[in-house]
């Protein structure tokens, strides 16, 4: 009957806890090398929904990118 309880306690917790961890943002980065340093680089991104962050700059041969994507709501746009 304790080992029943206990199961069903740690399965309640689970579920209550997995929108916390579904609701975290989650980041990539990504390293891009330059063609030409000398040259300012251009980068065109698509967003649906997030940020994107470019660490870096000055008299370096590559870019590192950090893409972020944050939670979406539960409203779809209709």
């Amino acid at each position: 009957m304790t080992a029943k309880f206990l199961l069903s306690g740690l399965t309640a917790l689970a579920l209550a806890a997995a929108p916390a961890f579904a609701a975290e943002p989650s980041s990539e980065r990504f390293t891009v090398p330059l063609s030409d340093p000398s040259r300012p680089a251009h980068l065109e991104v698509s967003l649906v929904m997030g940020g994107i962050a470019v660490i870096g700059g000055g008299a370096a041969r590559e870019v590192v990118i950090e893409a972020l994507a944050r939670p979406g709501d539960d409203d779809e746009p209709g």
